[in-house]
């Protein structure tokens, strides 16, 4: 009998029956900045289009011959950029709802939440609210990224820090760099990683920065404390590793992506050729790990609708990857033997969790009978 999986992989979208054609299913044509919807640059037919990841069928296109794209998390707006001018249309409508002129060329848009859009040129950052008339500059690309190829940039839920995420490629293959920018202290700190989001444990009423480096057959994600009302919280590590099967890939693969969910405390951290770890946010226990694509990955956004990650291959599949409440508790607790973790994401979701409660009863039983009475209190 198969092992129960503590995670589900779903394939939401086949991009190719929706009209996409393999000629676009690249960075440069296609952004997500959501698991619910991804916007895709159609460079023979000059056009947009927008997949509502949930219901494929509902395909909207809008002819545009732009350099880059983006659509709202919500599916909503859709930014338009060419020329250093930006536009803003309202997705249902086809209107035009507001517009800019940017002071240099733009490389990368990306909404960071649901009324702030990031642009960023080669020299800096620059966020422009909905109702605003212009962007605002933040701050400075540090010279670190000075050759990178920017794929992600993300902000904290409380608008106090800001990441900016590059590539580039060298004599040792691809390297990360990131840089972590603190708004209230207007401070930049590079820390050399290929991917890194933001957390909340709202129990523990922690802020957290995470991101995940490559070193050889391998590499490690880190968590720090960065904010939040909540006691002190030590920094924690966890190395992660290739299986022997696969030595080949991961002396050229690399984390292209890394999301947290909140739901369940938990980081997706994806990688070139389609491997994925599962870390619990607090410990850096990794619950699950395993190769989710035969296709190289490109692009990966959180996917809100299950409180895992979604992702685009070059297979033109999008797949999401989340737990599996049904087995989770009972893979946690009894093949990592990991009850602190079991049962703290037990009694967040209420998940079923008799398991842990027929361990604990097998503990104590054993340390009653060693005479271990204070193990047993």
């Amino acid at each position: 009998m198969a092992q129960k999986q503590p995670v589900k992989l779903q394939e939401l979208v086949k991009l190719g029956a929706a009209g996409i054609k393999p000629e676009d299913l690249n960075f440069k044509s296609v952004t997500m900045d959501s698991g619910a919807f991804i916007c895709i640059r159609e460079t023979a037919a000059n056009s947009i289009a927008i997949i509502d990841t949930a219901n494929p069928t509902n395909t909207q296109r809008m002819p545009a011959p732009v350099e880059l794209s983006c659509v709202h998390p919500e599916g909503k707006l859709l930014v338009l950029y060419a020329a250093n001018a930006v536009q803003i249309y309202d997705v249902e409508t086809k209107e035009k709802q507001q517009d800019t002129m940017l002071p240099e060329p733009a490389v990368f848009l990306k909404w960071i939440d649901d009324k702030t859009l990031g642009v960023v040129t080669g020299r800096a950052v620059f966020h422009w609210t909905l109702g605003e008339a212009a962007p605002v500059k933040k701050f400075d690309r540090h010279p670190t990224l000075a050759q990178s190829q920017i794929i992600n940039y993300k902000a904290s839920a409380d608008g106090k820090w800001c990441l900016l995420n590059g590539i580039a490629g060298g004599a040792d293959g691809i390297t990360g760099q990131l840089q972590l920018y603190s708004v209230e202290r207007n401070v930049s700190q590079p820390v050399p990683a290929h991917a890194g989001t933001f957390a909340t444990i709202e129990a523990d009423q922690a802020d957290l920065f995470a991101f995940a480096d490559k070193a050889g057959a391998g590499g490690s994600i880190k968590v720090s404390k960065i904010g939040g009302a909540g006691d002190a919280m030590a920094p924690v590590q966890a190395a992660y590793q290739y299986p022997q099967q696969a030595a080949a890939a991961a002396a050229t693969d690399f984390p292209v992506a890394m999301t947290a969910s909140t739901k369940y405390d938990v980081l997706f951290m994806l990688t070139k050729m389609g491997f994925i770890y599962v870390v619990d946010t607090k410990t850096g226990t990794v619950i699950f790990s395993n190769q989710v694509s035969a296709q190289p990955v490109f692009i990966a956004a959180a996917h809100e609708a299950t409180g895992g990650i979604a992702f685009v291959n070059q297979g033109g599949q999008v797949l999401s990857v989340t737990l599996d409440e049904d087995n989770v508790i009972e893979f946690i607790a009894t093949q990592l033997r990991n009850i602190e973790v079991a049962q703290r994401l037990s009694a967040r979701n209420n998940l079923p969790g008799a398991v842990i409660d027929q361990m604990l009863q097998q503990q104590f039983e054993a340390l009653f009978q060693s005479s271990n009475f204070a193990g047993c209190a």
